[in-house]
């Protein structure tokens, strides 16, 4: 059925503005190519049915979709900017707290290994340290994510607020990352000379 659109317009009164029929009209056709090469047929196409019709405004729905969600994408770029800024930093301090650490048991753990601790228990016994600060800042953000819940709801896309895989995979990434923080520390902790450390004290 052909319909004029000031035609249809005016049977529909007040609602012609509502759905869009007023100003214009907008045309979805679905290709298996690419529908950027697919314009130029389009316009061919349509001044053959009507010399004054104009084809105009031609977007892919690629283009649209991505339109939409800007500023969705744009919100998580910049909390996805931030989580990385609060990481890097988080494992700084765990790097500076654990050397400060090293630094300052440098007299006990000299003795420990004179007294027969291996190299390895030494390594083992900071970086447990390292882990334990670690666990306790990854549960102190579990709670607070948690109380957060509602406010992280709006701005997620497709993955649920207590989505178990994403959150194990998050706990797994800091505790590696912290690992990775406090390991130059405890090595240089496990390679501490004992007669060398006592002699000096």
């Amino acid at each position: 059925m052909y319909e004029p659109l000031p035609q249809a317009a005016d049977g529909l009164g007040q609602y012609a503005t509502m759905i869009g029929v007023v100003g214009g009209m907008d045309v979805v056709v679905r290709t298996e190519g690419d529908p950027a090469s697919l314009a130029a047929s389009l316009e061919k196409i349509v001044h053959q049915l009507d010399s004054l019709l104009v084809v105009s405004q031609v977007h892919t729905m690629d283009e649209i979709v991505t339109a939409t969600e800007s500023s969705r994408r744009f919100n998580t770029a910049i909390l996805t900017a931030f989580a990385a800024i609060a990481l890097g930093l988080s494992l700084l301090g765990i790097y500076g707290v654990l050397a400060y650490t090293v630094e300052q048991r440098t007299r006990e753990i000299a003795i420990r290994m004179a007294l027969g601790a291996t190299r390895a228990t030494v390594l083992l016994r900071t970086l447990r340290f390292a882990m334990n600060l670690a666990i306790a800042g990854v549960a102190a953000g579990l709670a607070a994510s948690l109380g957060l819940m509602q406010f992280l709801k709006s701005l997620l896309y497709g993955v649920k607020p207590l989505d178990y895989g994403t959150i194990a995979g998050a706990v797994v990434v800091l505790l590696g990352c912290c690992a990775f923080a406090g390991l130059w520390p405890a090595r240089r902790a496990a390679s501490i000379d004992p007669m060398r450390t006592l002699r000096a004290e």
